[in-house]
């Protein structure tokens, strides 16, 4: 979904007053039952719920109040469940159905992630280990390799989309995951997306290895070179050599700067990158 289309139309004065957030006890559906309201996005509720048929604990995305019959914020949840509904590997959020309640919009149910989210774990412990950064690259790359397989691209690998928790880490967040190929200009989150996300380009396996490289920047330094409170480089820059603020290993630093070359087929595979952290796993 256009995000600049759904953020206008939340704020759009045509809607008029919005409706607060469920409350602790209310009905998302027969078998839902809400424990907390986690956030409100610009088009998405999210709830932590009960569900009364897998006798646990779940989280629900469902559309705003005033976005409940808004055709494309509706699209953008059956596209997240048709994605989903394909995917069962560690490393990717479980997605468990689409409930269509009448009278009410859709439900997308899904597992809940425990842990925090890779932007909250950096904020609170700064820069990773070695090891640490061995192990996201793993379980994120075999993310990416399996999703890649079945024919979807993930296109926001970005802090807020990984949980990390008991030494995993986990990606969320499929509602703009695409086949490979030419969209808009501007899909994706600006200060993660790649060159060609933002241009407009071709997307292929390269666009995630960008932001998967981003992330493991990230992780690295401490910052992202293109969000660093609001006056990070501009998108046409290059971004810093990794080793111009950390010592890393000869392979990994090369690895990782790869990951941040402005042409798609100068960046490395996946399983090139895999290969680069693969010594460091078990230190």
């Amino acid at each position: 979904m256009d995000s600049a289309t759904a953020e206008e139309r939340s704020v759009s004065p045509e809607v008029g007053p919005v409706p607060p957030p469920l409350g602790v006890g209310a009905s998302l559906a027969p078998s839902l039952v809400v424990l907390e309201h986690i956030r409100r996005g610009q088009d998405l509720d999210v709830y932590e719920a009960r569900d009364t048929t897998r006798f646990c604990r779940v989280l629900v995305k469902t559309p705003r109040p005033e976005l409940a019959h808004d055709p494309g914020t509706l699209a953008s949840l059956e596209h997240e469940w048709d994605v989903l509904a394909r995917l069962t590997h560690p490393h990717l959020v479980r997605g468990y159905e689409l409930l269509r309640p009448e009278g009410a919009p859709p439900r997308l149910v899904l597992e809940v992630l425990t842990g925090a989210t890779f932007e909250a774990l950096v904020h609170d412990v700064g820069r990773l280990t070695l090891r640490e950064l061995a192990q996201l690259a793993d379980h994120l790359g075999s993310a990416l390799r399996y999703l890649h397989s079945v024919g979807f691209l993930h296109l926001d690998v970005k802090p807020s989309n990984v949980v990390c928790g008991n030494g995993i880490a986990t990606l969320l967040d499929f509602s703009i995951a695409r086949p490979p190929g030419t969209y808009w200009p501007g899909l994706g989150t600006r200060t993660w997306a790649s060159p060609e996300q933002l241009a407009g380009g071709e997307l292929t396996s390269a666009s995630d290895v960008w932001g998967l490289g981003l992330l493991l920047h990230l992780g690295a330094t401490g910052t992202n070179p293109y969000d660093d409170g609001g006056e990070g480089l501009p998108p046409s820059a290059r971004a810093p050599r990794v080793g111009s603020v950390r010592r890393l290993p000869a392979p990994v630093a090369a690895a990782m700067d790869a990951c941040l070359e402005r042409a798609p087929g100068d960046r490395p595979t996946l399983p090139e990158l895999a290969a680069a952290f693969a010594p460091h796993l078990g230190e």
